[in-house]
C-alpha cells in the first residue's frame, strides 16, 4: 500500500492508537490517550504560531531598518537624487534670484552678480556639505572667489556711474552688499535636512548589523524549535516561511501603495527645487525598500521549495519502504 500526504499527516495520532492496541489499554484508556494528544497537537500549533508571528515581526522590524538605512538615509540615494533632479543647476538658479533682491537696497545692479558663481562651484559645495552632514563635521564654504567677484565688479560700477562720489560711505556699503551675497549662498546650499538625514544615518550605522544579525538568530531559533517540536522537519519549517512572508508584506505593501498613488508628487514644498529633489528622493527611497522586501519574499521561496522536497522525499520513501507507520495503516 502505498501511503498519501493524509496517512503522512495522521502517523502520529496512529502511533497513539497502535500502541494502546499493543499495550492492552481498555477504550477509555486509549480516549484519554487521544484527548492528551490532541490537546497537545493544539498547544504545539498554537507556540509555532506565536513562534511565527515572532518571526515575522522580528523580520519586518530588521528590514524595515535595513531598508530605511539603505534608502533614505543612504548618501548613494541622495546624490542620484540630487542627480535625477538636477539639483545642483536650480540651486545656482535660485541663488541668483533671491541674491537680485539685495542689490535694491543698495542701488547697485543686478549685473554685479554676473558669473559670480559657477556651476562648478555649486556642486563642488552641496557635495561636500552633504559629505560633512554625514560625517558629523563641519562644512567650511570658500566664498573668496564670489566675493572679489562681486566686489570688483561693484566697484567698476561705482566708479563708472558715479566717478566722482567714490568714498568710505560707498566702500562701506559694497562690503556689506559682498557680505551679504556671501551669506545668501551659504544659506542656500546649507539645506537643514541634510543634516538630520546624516544625522540619523549615523545613528542607525551601529544599530542595523546587530539588528540584522538578532533577526538571522531569531529565524535559526524558529526553525530548529518548530523543527523538535514536530515529528517531521517540513512540517515545523512552514511556520518560518510564513512568518517571512508576513514580514514580507509588512515592510512591502505600505511603500507599494505610495508609489502607486504618489502622494509625495502633492507636499507643495517651497522653494520649487528643493520640492523637486524631495519628490525624486522620496520615489527613490520607497523603491530601495520595496527591494528590501523582495529579499524575503526570496527567503520564503527557498524555505518553501526545501518544505516541499522534504515532503515529497518523505512520501516517495514511505511509498518505498515499509516503515512502522506503513505497518501501522495497513493493519
Amino acid at each position: 500500500m502505498r501511503l498519501t500526504a493524509e496517512d503522512i499527516t495522521n502517523a502520529d495520532e496512529i502511533d497513539y492508537y497502535s500502541l494502546n492496541k499493543r499495550n492492552g489499554f481498555d477504550a477509555r484508556s486509549r480516549e484519554e490517550s487521544v484527548r492528551r494528544y490532541r490537546t497537545h497537537k493544539i498547544t504545539r500549533k498554537i507556540i509555532c504560531w506565536i513562534l511565527g508571528i515572532l518571526v515575522g515581526v522580528v523580520l519586518a522590524i530588521g528590514t524595515l531598518l535595513s531598508g530605511i538605512y539603505m534608502g533614505p538615509l543612504n548618501k548613494s540615494v541622495v546624490f542620484r537624487s540630487l542627480h535625477d533632479s538636477d539639483y545642483y543647476a536650480n540651486t545656482l538658479e535660485y541663488f541668483y534670484e533671491s541674491s537680485y533682491d539685495l542689490t535694491l537696497p543698495s542701488g547697485l545692479p543686478v549685473d554685479v552678480l554676473a558669473d559670480a558663481v559657477t556651476l562648478e562651484q555649486v556642486q563642488k559645495d552641496v557635495n561636500g556639505y552633504i559629505e560633512s552632514c554625514f560625517d558629523g563635521s563641519q562644512y567650511y564654504f570658500d566664498t573668496s572667489s564670489l566675493k572679489d567677484s562681486v566686489r570688483k565688479a561693484s566697484v567698476k560700477y561705482m566708479k563708472e556711474k558715479y566717478p566722482t562720489q567714490v568714498n568710505v560711505d560707498n566702500s562701506k556699503m559694497i562690503d556689506a552688499f559682498v557680505r551679504e551675497v556671501s551669506t545668501q549662498y551659504e544659506s542656500t546650499i546649507s539645506v537643514t535636512v541634510f543634516v538630520y538625514i546624516g544625522s540619523f544615518h549615523n545613528m542607525l550605522q551601529n544599530i542595523v548589523p546587530v539588528v540584522a544579525l538578532f533577526a538571522v538568530m531569531i529565524l535559526v531559533a524558529v526553525c530548529f524549535l518548530v523543527a523538535k517540536l514536530h515529528t517531521y522537519f517540513h512540517r515545523g519549517l512552514r511556520y518560518a516561511a510564513y512568518g517571512t512572508l508576513s514580514a514580507m508584506i509588512m515592510t512591502g505593501v505600505v511603500p507599494a501603495i505610495l508609489l502607486i498613488i504618489k502622494p509625495y508628487l502633492k507636499l507643495g514644498i517651497s522653494p520649487d527645487f528643493f520640492n523637486k529633489f524631495v519628490m525624486i528622493y522620496i520615489h527613490n527611497s520607497l523603491w530601495v525598500l520595496i527591494y528590501s522586501s523582495m529579499v524575503l519574499l526570496v527567503i520564503s521561496i527557498f524555505l518553501i521549495l526545501i518544505i516541499n522536497i522534504l515532503r515529497t522525499r518523505l512520501i516517495m520513501g514511505f511509498g518505498r519502504t515499509r516503515t512502522k507507520a506503513e505497518v501501522i495503516v495497513n493493519r
